[in-house]
């Protein structure tokens, strides 16, 4: 009898301090702070807030003297609902979407993966999420990283195709970038009919606050120049995690407009051949031309699956822990740090986290 109770009064004693652990956490990161005293800048979401104001007046978002985004008209549909409130109501609003949707991950991975200690899991997965850099930096960038993080679980744990074509289309319309995985997709004809018809669908809806000459505009102006340009900083561009930005850090960009296509094409036949959505998801964030840190919390379910699912042999665990540490910190000394082949690979840590999850799940696939 004793040996049942006690089995029983543990997992609340260690749900309870996994609990306390969490809210020291939202406290010791300010997350209350922002969710109800959002007095603070949030520089990303401020400024797509003021870009709003600008095309309700008119004004074309790419002029040369408001351009920041390098995403099409299509992406101030998510941020069009916000200039209905004044920026610090339409702060707090962002930064609880984004939270509730951190939280909502979580327990939609703990479910799938571990039911049987439900709480348990999610209150794990819920302090490593938070704990983690990228999660903290979009939500103080107001970024709707936490929110695309969700989409994609969503399409992960989810089996009804038409309804999987919808959510990507969602993660689509948010980060353009994210149209590419699709090709794991390509043989479910239902998944890309609905896909289809609802990137159609924004795109219209889009049209009733975006002039359709803005869309021209940006393909032909901002779009076509994404690979052409060299685009780095002067400095190790920290920022940036692509592969592009990855080969101006190690001092070889001359060999990008050479190796950029070939590397493409075979990931795509990779991404074809195994139908991996988790695969095509590190590939668009290590291809495309921008990729900035924070679009890396997308890959938080995607090490969740790898965890669960992969063969743990010594090999395997090890790159999986050291993929996973090196997307969760964030080393600040590299803003400042001098170019060279040293400091490039180290400011790389992100692009070569998802180098090696990538690996991972491709050869479990290829198996």
């Amino acid at each position: 009898m004793f040996g049942v109770k006690k089995s029983k009064i543990l997992p609340k004693l260690i749900n309870s301090f996994l609990i306390i652990l969490l809210v020291f956490l939202f406290t010791k990161i300010s997350l209350f702070g922002k969710i109800f005293f959002q007095n603070t800048p949030l520089y990303d979401f401020d400024l797509y807030y003021t870009l709003i104001e600008n095309i309700k007046s008119g004004i074309n978002p790419y002029s040369p003297n408001l351009t920041f985004s390098l995403g099409p008209p299509l992406v101030f549909l998510y941020f069009f609902p916000f200039s209905f409130f004044e920026l610090s109501i339409a702060r707090i609003l962002a930064t609880t979407i984004n939270i509730t949707a951190g939280f909502f991950l979580c327990f939609l991975l703990a479910k799938k993966f571990n039911k049987e200690y439900l709480l348990t899991t999610f209150l794990i997965l819920s302090i490593l999420f938070f704990s983690s850099f990228l999660p903290r930096f979009s939500l103080g960038m107001g970024q709707p990283s936490i929110l695309l993080t969700l989409l994609v679980t969503l399409v992960i744990v989810s089996k009804n195709s038409f309804w999987k074509g919808i959510i990507l289309a969602g993660v689509a319309s948010i980060k353009t970038i994210f149209i590419f995985p699709i090709l794991s997709f390509v043989r479910n004809k239902k998944l890309i009919l609905s896909f289809l018809l609802t990137i159609i669908f924004f795109v219209l809806l889009s049209l009733l606050f975006i002039k359709p000459d803005w869309y021209v505009y940006y393909f032909q102006t901002v779009f076509s120049k994404l690979n052409g340009s060299p685009m780095v900083s002067s400095e190790l561009d920290y920022y940036n995690q692509s592969l592009k930005s990855t080969f101006f850090r190690l001092g070889i960009i001359d060999s990008y407009k050479y190796l950029f296509f070939p590397i493409l094409t075979i990931s795509s036949v990779i991404i074809a051949i195994t139908g991996s959505f988790e695969l095509s998801i590190i590939a668009t964030l290590l291809l495309s031309p921008v990729s900035w840190q924070h679009y890396f919390t997308v890959l938080f379910p995607i090490f969740i699956v790898v965890g669960f699912t992969m063969k743990k042999n010594l090999k395997n665990m090890f790159l999986f822990a050291l993929s996973f540490f090196l997307w969760f910190f964030e080393f600040p000394q590299l803003h400042t740090a001098s170019t060279g082949l040293i400091n490039g690979i180290s400011a790389s840590h992100f692009f070569i986290s998802g180098l090696f999850l990538f690996y991972l799940i491709w050869t479990t696939k290829k198996k």
